[in-house]
This record gives structure tokens, sequence and C-alpha cells, in this order.
């Protein structure tokens, strides 16, 4: 089944519907404003072009900024290294309070969920002697893996740079103080410790 979600086709983007085999190949159904048309792709076809996923990425941007935007100043706050600041009125104290559980749940069963079973792909792959990974992987359908997310199944490609993130994120809750770790995982992160081990991958 192909990976890809999205098809550039001229200054339209093509949402893929659901995928059914036809001989070798895979009959794809895709749908856009004035109806839909069907396209016959190879198996494992990235559908997602460099151009139209920037353009995807400005949009939902802007969509942020106009729907929500605190949010917007706080994560350009945060990318642009001033965390400290709540909504340009100067520095405030940061902290963690119950009010983050239900944004943690979130991240735990997403991010952090996607995390480990990328990392674990990863380590598998070069258990096995994999040596590509990351895009020129999935143009060569290799490094791919099986998962699920909130209960659905995905397929994707071995990421480097993910393996990269996640393990510095375990190596941030390892540096921390122990008492610290442990108030976290009792009052916010129930099995952080678990988690964020050394060697979590699942």
């Amino acid at each position: 089944m192909p990976v890809g979600r999205i098809l550039e086709k001229g200054n339209k983007f093509l949402a893929l519907g659901r995928p059914r085999r036809t001989g070798k190949d895979e009959e794809i159904e895709l749908f856009e404003l004035s109806g839909g048309l069907r396209l016959k792709i190879k198996d494992g076809i990235n559908l997602v072009s460099r151009r139209a996923e920037k353009s995807l990425q400005n949009s939902a941007i802007a969509q942020l900024e106009l729907l929500a935007p605190n949010t917007f100043r706080w994560l350009c706050a945060i990318r642009d290294g001033r965390q400290g600041e709540q909504c340009g009125q100067g520095r405030a104290d940061l902290a963690l309070t119950s009010s983050l559980k239900p944004l943690l749940r979130i991240i735990t069963s997403t991010f952090v969920a996607l995390m480990r079973q990328n990392e674990k792909a990863y380590e598998d792959a070069v258990a096995d002697g994999e040596t590509v990974f990351n895009e020129a992987a999935f143009d060569r359908h290799r490094a791919l893996y099986d998962g699920h997310l909130l209960g659905h199944p995905f397929r994707a490609v071995a990421k480097t740079f993910q393996v990269r993130v996640w393990r510095e994120l375990k190596e941030s809750w390892q540096a921390l103080d122990v008492q610290d770790r442990n108030s976290l995982e009792q009052e916010l992160l129930p099995d952080a410790g678990i988690t964020f081990s050394p060697d979590s991958a699942v």
C-alpha cells in the first residue's frame, strides 16, 4: 500500500481514497472538489512532492496563526529560543501543572509512540545490515516498517532524524535530577521511567 497521501496535480492537491489491488499494481482513487479520478500506481511510490509538502506546511502555519494566535506566538518563541516569554509580555517562569495532563496524554499516545516504533524499526534494520534510510530508502522500498498509532495501522520508512531526536529526549530525561524525574512521573508522566529509559524501543 502506498505511503503517500497527497498527489500534486498542477495547482491542485488530490487526497488519496482507499486503495484496491488490480493485478500487480494498486488502483487508487484520487478526489478533488470537481469529482474523482483514478490512477494506477506502483506499490510504494512516493506521492508527496517536495513542493506540495512545503505548500501544505505553509498553509498549516498560516491556519494556526489565524485560529490560535497565542499558540502560534508561543511556538515561535520556542523556535527562536525565547520560550520564557509569555505573549510578548516579558519573561515568565515556566511551570508544570496538572492542566498539562491532557496535552501530555496526546503527546504520549502519538509522538512518543511513533518515536519508539521508529527507533525499533531503525535498530532492527541496522541489525539486518540495512544502510539506507529516510527518503532514499523510501524511494527504493527499503527500511519500511508497519506500526500502529491510536489503534490505526500505518506504514512508514525508518527515519534517522527521528531516532536522533528521540535519543536526545531520552538523554535529557536521564540528565534530570532523580527527584525531578520521580515527581514528573508521579504527577504528569506515568511510566516515563520506562518510556525514556536508554533501551525503551518497543
